[in-house]
């Protein structure tokens, strides 16, 4: 089913999920729980941008458990890493 929506461009994508759902369509899959499930330390205000930094690898099977379980969205809460004062 991805391959139907790729290269929709930047928000065709979503448009197009959110039309196959029905007109709606969640994405928030808990990924601190399931990342804090799988052993990750995320008692610390830049959990994210730490896990993304010392632990990629581990990033990278949450997001491929979840394609396993059906998700067609991935969101890797990279905000964090996008502050100048997040590691000052």
């Amino acid at each position: 089913m991805a391959e139907r929506i790729v290269g929709l461009g930047r928000w065709g994508a979503l448009e197009e999920l959110i039309k196959r759902a029905g007109g709606c369509a969640v994405v928030d899959g808990g990924l601190a729980t399931q990342l804090e499930n799988h052993g990750a330390n995320i008692n610390d205000p830049l959990w994210s941008a730490l896990c993304l930094i010392t632990n990629p690898d581990l990033i990278k099977q949450v997001h491929l458990e979840y394609l396993g379980a059906g998700a067609e969205v991935l969101v890797t809460s990279s905000y964090q890493g996008s502050h100048q004062e997040g590691f000052q």
